[in-house]
This record gives structure tokens, C-alpha cells and sequence, in this order.
């Protein structure tokens, strides 16, 4: 039996609704990553600055280098549950968006304890941690935000930037908070308001 040939306006409807499927199902549930490194960061900062203002100890806000070991389990679970769907081209290019500034944020959060503890170059106290984190993270939501087109994402992303040159004027253990404030206001609150605009979707 000869197949049917898609007449042009047939094709373009046909790669329209690929494309469109493509994206929902990007869209499905992108909300819950950003909850998951929002609520971990947001409460690492809180407990950070508690326990540093607590002993008065600054080796405290180490236990930053916890996050991972918090939220990574949560994220891999969620992958998990994704890939029983499939997985498409922009899972996998924001998959290594947040992976290469996962990276660089860890590199870059190891080289002051690392130059300090080992080497007693005390002089790396000049590089501020929590700008450059913010700022790191800020890019990715607002990437992210183009990527699966959410003026939601991609207006708290830009926030974050501009907002993240703050920590360069703020000295103290509250630094900490604020960090945590701006962590829950960037990802926590679009993270929400996504998955709740994905779920009214599919109701």
C-alpha cells in the first residue's frame, strides 16, 4: 500500500505539534528542580548563619559543601521518574547548563577553604563566595527561563543577577541570609508557580 505524502502545510503542522509536545514535555514538572536546590540552599543558609553566629566560628559556612549531598538524591530520583517519559534535546541542553555551573561553582567554592587550610594562603578571602554563587546561579535560571520560554523564570533569573551585586556590598554572617532570601525568591517561588501552571494544564 503507497503511504500518503504530507502535503507542506501538513509537514509544517506535523513538525509544529513535534516541537510543541517537545517543549510541554520539557515543561512538565520543570518547576521541581528549582525547588529542590531553592529549599536545600534556603536552609543551609539559615542553618549556616545559626551555627556561625551560635560559636562565633566561621568554618561553620563549610557546611555549604553539604548541599549536594542534600539535594542530589532529590534530583537524581526526579530524573528517574522523567526518563520513564523520554527525554528530549532541551532536557538534555538544561541538563548541561546547570551541570557545567554546577561545576564552576564548586571549583570556585573549593578554592578558599583549599588555599587556607592547606596552603595558609590567607590572602583569598578577597574572593566573595556568595556573589560569585549568585551570580552563577542567576545566569542558569535565566537561561533555563529562554530555554523552556517562562517570562516567570527568566524575569526571576534576571532579578537574581542584578540583585547579586548586593553581596558585594554586604559584610557580616547575615550575608548568609540574605543569600538564602535570594535563593527562595529566585527559584523557590517560579519553582511553585511553575509546577502549578503545568498541573492546571494537564487537570
Amino acid at each position: 500500500m503507497k503511504e500518503k505524502e504530507l502535503t507542506q502545510q501538513e509537514s509544517l503542522a506535523l513538525i509544529t505539534k513535534v516541537i510543541q509536545d517537545t517543549r510541554e514535555q520539557t515543561e512538565r514538572s520543570a518547576g521541581t528542580p528549582f525547588l529542590i536546590w531553592g529549599y536545600s540552599t534556603a536552609i543551609l543558609s539559615i542553618l549556616g548563619w545559626y551555627l556561625v553566629n551560635l560559636t562565633q566560628n566561621g568554618a561553620w559556612f563549610l557546611i555549604w559543601f553539604a548541599l549536594p549531598a542534600i539535594a542530589l538524591p532529590f534530583q537524581l530520583r526526579y530524573n528517574k521518574q522523567r526518563d520513564k517519559g523520554f527525554s528530549t534535546v532541551l532536557d538534555r541542553m538544561i541538563g548541561w547548563v546547570w551541570g557545567s555551573l554546577g561545576f564552576t561553582a564548586f571549583v570556585i567554592a573549593s578554592v578558599n577553604p583549599i588555599s587556607y587550610y592547606l596552603f595558609h594562603y590567607e590572602s583569598t578571602v578577597v574572593l566573595n563566595i556568595f556573589f560569585m554563587m549568585a551570580l552563577l546561579m542567576s545566569l542558569g535560571t535565566t537561561i533555563t527561563g529562554g530555554i523552556i520560554k517562562s517570562k516567570i523564570v527568566s524575569v526571576a533569573g534576571i532579578a537574581g543577577i542584578l540583585c547579586s551585586i548586593s553581596f558585594l556590598f554586604i559584610d557580616g554572617i547575615d550575608v548568609s541570609l540574605w543569600f538564602g532570601l535570594l535563593f527562595y525568591i529566585m527559584m523557590v517561588i517560579p519553582g511553585h508557580l511553575l509546577n502549578y501552571k503545568t498541573h492546571k494544564a494537564h487537570v
